[in-house]
């Protein structure tokens, strides 16, 4: 996982949702202040977030990018937590990596980050549970 990521995670953990884009945004600043390599990744979407701030667009746009970039970091850091569970041997990886990532980003539970990440979702990779 890009340490652009990891330093935006633990920025905005527990911010309130009406409060996530400011401080997303800001940590986004800080990050690039800092001394931090940047991997090619997050080089592209840092250009693209700046892009966006240069040439705005319709306030629906720049919601829709902001949730992308945020189920974006939710899945990066999941699928990091589901390949460490496993490497400890754990068999409900993928629930307790819900748990994990919930906790993280301040959700109130793992059924919450499964609800956020269905409706919100670019691609398949988070299928409804029955």
């Amino acid at each position: 996982m890009s340490s652009w990521i990891k330093y935006v995670a633990k920025r905005t953990h527990g911010v309130r949702p009406e409060l996530f884009d400011r401080a997303w945004q800001s940590a986004t600043i800080e990050f690039l202040g800092s001394d931090e390599p940047m991997c090619r990744e997050s080089r592209r979407l840092l250009a693209g977030e700046l892009k966006r701030l240069y040439w705005p667009e319709t306030p629906r746009q720049i919601s829709a990018k902001i949730r992308s970039a945020r189920v974006m970091a939710y899945e990066m850091l999941w699928e990091d937590q589901v390949e460490q569970l496993r490497s400890k041997g754990h068999k409900s990886s993928r629930m307790e990596a819900d748990e994990i990532v919930a906790q993280a980003f301040g959700l109130e539970s793992g059924e919450n980050f499964r609800k956020f990440m269905t409706r919100n979702r670019p691609n398949k990779r988070f299928p409804k549970r029955k």
